[in-house]
């Protein structure tokens, strides 16, 4: 007669929600708040980044957007050519070039939370309308290049003087945010005189936030392991690097079994050992947990 084997419960860890888990917490305890970067006045637009991440120069959307050609003495990072339409539809602009732009990017093994960002604003309306700089804009940032997150954060000052340093339009309502990748930054412009002459001019452009080292990591990627029904414990064992605590949080139908969440629990000595606690009448099948770990 053929021994009996026992009824075996699946129960996965999502592979992308472990990641995201990781870069979360990873950030959220980390280092104090910051200014990531600042760009004052320069007609360069050079900006500064904070230690451990890079920062490019403020640089303009092609074809029209065009460096303005007066008030060239570090008054501002100047452009023209701006589009007439006082429509703002984000992919149309992105396609047309209508920006100006900056990349943050932190260095290998950091990673960037961002919590606000500002900039002063002027435009020019030399002759009339048919020479107005844009009479409105917009800010957007994007961590892939495709997704945009945009707000409208009120018009540019009407100024002539060079030495004007336009009006403060923070980012109202900013909602913070985590990347390990690059972070784009763009200003657009729109509502421009008919002849694309009239200028926009940005200086104190700050991002604040903070950069954050170490991200911990997980190797293996975790997966889907075995637990016998009738089984009340389990433990995984995975080298974890810049980890020092866990904690685990069940999808609803889990929890309608009996799994309980884990709250932040301190690793086990290396290599890293995560407990498992089992109800005992769970069904089997496929249970799904979500593991994060942070330093």
């Amino acid at each position: 007669m053929k021994p009996t084997l026992p009824i075996c419960l699946h129960r996965q860890m999502i592979t992308r929600f472990l990641v995201l888990g990781l870069l979360f917490l990873g950030f959220g305890q980390a280092t104090n708040a910051q200014v990531l970067f600042n760009y004052t006045n320069l007609t360069s637009g050079a900006g500064t980044a904070a230690s451990n991440m890079s920062a490019t120069s403020l640089t303009r959307g092609t074809p029209d957007i065009l460096q303005a050609s007066d008030c060239m003495g570090d008054q501002g990072f100047g452009s023209h050519g701006w589009p007439t339409t006082n429509v703002f539809n984000v992919a149309t602009f992105n396609t047309n070039g209508w920006y100006v732009e900056f990349t943050l990017t932190p260095d290998p093994g950091y990673g960037l939370k961002v919590t606000g960002f500002t900039s002063r604003s002027r435009r020019e309306n030399l002759t009339g309308t048919a020479n107005d700089g844009p009479i409105a804009m917009r800010y957007g940032y994007s961590k892939d290049g495709i997704n945009w997150t945009t707000v409208n954060p009120g018009n540019p000052l009407s100024s002539n003087l060079c030495s004007s340093s336009g009006v403060n339009r923070p980012w109202t309502g900013f909602v913070t945010f985590n990347s390990n990748d690059p972070v784009t930054f763009r200003v657009y412009g729109l509502s421009s005189g008919s002849n694309y002459t009239g200028d926009m001019f940005l200086r104190d452009i700050v991002v604040n936030g903070e950069v954050c080292a170490n991200a911990p990591s997980v190797t293996p990627v975790p997966s889907n392991f075995l637990v016998c029904a009738g089984e009340t414990t389990a433990s995984s064992v995975y080298v974890m690097k810049d980890a020092d605590t866990y904690a685990i949080d069940f999808d609803a139908a889990a929890e309608a079994e009996g799994f309980v969440d884990v709250a932040e629990t301190t690793l086990a000595d290396a290599p890293g050992a995560i407990s498992w606690s089992i109800p005992a009448n769970a069904d089997p099948g496929v249970y799904n947990a979500v593991v994060t770990v942070a330093n």
